[in-house]
């Protein structure tokens, strides 16, 4: 329990982090390092027995986050419960899920036992809220589903990528089974769902990676007959990856480029992708569109504001398939001021 409080009080020294906490408000969920690496629901890739029992190590993680960060529990006597909904109008629904902790079955090196009917990435009570949740978000008539989540939903073939060490896709030169891949029997639940139930407007937003991707979802992306590569039918909704602030993913943009050449190829759904900056991405949403804005940074080796705008995609109301667009949303109309900053005169903070 110290340990866990001790990174984050480290973590929020940075004067940054500060002042984005006190610019915005957070929709905050978990993913894996906020425990140990690859977690599932009883264990974790590099927790051993000698560190004590799994259950008193996750407990003492979630009840160090909590105590740091800006959310509070669903259910207050279950904090394990963080799969949440939220309403914007008539506008969008949030779906905000945990593909971490609640009901991970352990990762697989296997493609057999990826595909095991038995296996899941959200659990049966989680599924089935999922469900329940995109009912509702269409019979309220809200204009766009989005589904806030940790791992790459779609499909990933790394065809003929050479094996390159200091690329870190999560799986070096093999298939990411910590992602939707390891587990297929989810990953056809939920699209699925989505194409029993004709849901339009489906945004999939996920993170993990440390890297920028831009894709289609399709139950069969690879097979011509369901999904077309260059109109886009057959695709059920999309996906937008945000890279980290900090972390890397690739260490060099050539090493980045490389895999570009063979990714995009070998995934008829993936439209684009940047494996090595850092930075953000913005959703604009409206009526007609839903918009994902990638910024990078010029660099996180010090402090600096210096960024620039990468590229924008983005899905029209109905089409359920994403274009590029090269110019970002315009600025919010009649945006709220910022904070004022706390050592200013009071006068100056009314």
């Amino acid at each position: 329990m110290d340990d866990y409080r001790r990174r984050y009080a480290l973590y929020r020294t940075d004067g940054d982090l500060q002042e984005c906490h006190r610019q915005h408000p957070f929709i905050c969920v978990w993913d894996d390092h906020e425990i140990a690496n690859d977690t599932w629901q009883d264990g974790a890739e590099n927790h051993s027995p000698d560190q004590g029992e799994f259950a008193d190590r996750k407990r003492a993680a979630i009840k160090a986050y909590y105590e740091w960060l800006p959310i509070r529990p669903v259910l207050p006597d279950r904090q394990i419960r963080i799969y949440r909904f939220f309403e914007f109008g008539s506008l969008a629904s949030l779906m905000m899920l945990d593909t971490r902790v609640v009901g991970r079955d352990q990762q697989t090196n296997s493609p057999v036992t990826a595909r095991d009917r038995n296996r899941s990435l959200l659990g049966d009570d989680q599924q089935a809220w999922l469900f329940d949740q995109l009912e509702l978000s269409q019979s309220r008539g809200a204009q766009w589903h989005l589904i806030g989540q940790q791992v790459m939903l779609a499909p990933l073939t790394l065809g003929g990528l050479p094996d390159m060490p200091n690329l870190d896709l999560g799986g070096g030169a093999q298939v990411n089974y910590d992602q939707w891949d390891g587990y297929e029997t989810s990953r056809r639940a939920l699209l699925g769902r989505i194409e029993a139930m004709g849901l339009n407007n489906t945004v999939v937003l996920t993170g993990d990676i440390h890297s920028s991707w831009a894709m289609d979802l399709s139950l069969d992306p690879g097979n011509a007959f369901v999904y077309d590569r260059f109109t886009g039918s057959g695709s059920l909704g999309v996906e937008f990856v945000t890279p980290a602030v900090t972390s890397p993913a690739a260490p060099t943009k050539g090493l980045s480029d490389i895999a570009k050449a063979y990714l995009i190829p070998a995934n008829p759904h993936l439209k684009w992708l940047d494996l090595f900056n850092r930075g953000y991405m913005v959703l604009d949403i409206t009526a007609e569109h839903c918009q994902a804005d990638w910024f990078h940074l010029e660099t996180v080796a010090e402090p600096s504001n210096q960024e620039r705008f990468a590229i924008a995609w983005f899905t029209a109301s109905g089409e359920n398939h994403i274009q590029a667009r090269h110019t970002p949303s315009q600025p919010k109309r009649n945006a709220p001021p910022l904070a004022p900053v706390s050592n200013e005169p009071e006068e100056a903070m009314a």
